[in-house]
């Protein structure tokens, strides 16, 4: 005996439609509403407010130039002086007529001009580099040079050096060495000689142990100044004679008699001459003739017999 277990197919049918009518049945009436969801809100960081600009700003931009054919006419004059300025720069630092090959030398009677020229140290430079100042302290550093002053010309590039030489005018003897050298008014030591027959010429034999060089200044300073004075207020009178401890000095000549005056250093000068000439009237008058006379000391005058 067979048992159909299959449904009978109009009762699946049946069924199947109340599924779809349901289905349908709450898809009409019972509409599924789903709710909105919400945007997430960004967050936005407030911008400071922007500075409004006041009158005068907005008028200098609306007067000021813009970078453009009518700026770059404006700045045209400017851009070309600025490389004619280039160009004239490179022309004098290129150009073999703006470098020094010689100088005029004037005021060396004495002194060689082409040592003179050497010591500038001016050879081959370029005009625009010299430093007139620079170029007068080396020539002034020279033995004999009292002063120097430097001229630079562009057009044409040359230079002139005028130097002023120490003049002779002490010829001093030192014993120790064997030795004449020739002072100027500063009694610096000339590499030079003058002339012994000018009547300007005053000799000094110095007998004591100092060595001079040349350049170097005599010591204590105003020895030369005191024997110039000496001379010019005692006529007569060119040759002195210093000692170590008696210090400066001269024979003085008188009536055919002669006798040793010792001054001593340079100071109260004027009082010492004075004190040596009312000695000597003191002297004349009572017909002393003494061996020396020390006026080292104005006022305690000394004279031997």
């Amino acid at each position: 005996m067979r048992l159909d277990l299959r449904e009978p197919q109009e009762g699946r049918r049946r069924k199947k439609r109340r599924v779809r009518s349901r289905t349908f049945e709450s898809a009409l009436a019972l509409p599924q509403i789903h709710p909105r969801r919400k945007k997430a809100r960004r967050l936005r960081r407030k911008r400071p407010a922007r500075p409004q600009p006041s009158r005068t700003d907005v008028a200098a931009a609306v007067e000021s130039p813009r970078w453009g054919w009518r700026g770059f006419f404006r700045r045209l004059p400017v851009l070309l002086l600025l490389l004619g300025l280039i160009g004239l720069l490179a022309y004098g630092s290129a150009d073999a007529s703006f470098f020094i090959y010689e100088a005029e030398v004037t005021g060396a009677e004495r002194l060689d001009p082409a040592a003179i020229y050497q010591a500038a140290g001016i050879h081959e430079l370029n005009i625009f580099w010299i430093r007139p100042e620079e170029v007068e302290a080396r020539l002034e550093a020279l033995d004999g040079v009292k002063a120097a002053r430097v001229r630079c010309d562009l057009f044409p590039a040359r230079v002139a050096i005028q130097v002023e030489e120490r003049q002779p005018l002490v010829l001093w003897r030192a014993l120790v060495q064997g030795h004449d050298w020739w002072l100027d008014e500063d009694g610096v030591v000339l590499p030079y000689h003058g002339d012994p027959a000018d009547p300007q010429v005053l000799f000094v034999v110095d007998s004591s142990d100092r060595a001079l060089a040349v350049g170097q200044t005599l010591q204590p300073p105003g020895l030369v100044e005191s024997v110039q004075r000496l001379a010019e207020a005692l006529p007569g009178v060119r040759v002195f004679f210093y000692e170590a401890e008696r210090g400066l000095g001269f024979y003085q000549v008188q009536d055919g008699r002669q006798w040793a005056v010792y001054v001593g250093g340079s100071e109260n000068l004027e009082r010492k001459i004075q004190a040596l000439r009312a000695l000597t009237d003191y002297l004349t008058a009572h017909r002393i003739q003494p061996r020396y006379v020390d006026v080292r000391w104005p006022e305690h005058l000394v004279y031997g017999q």
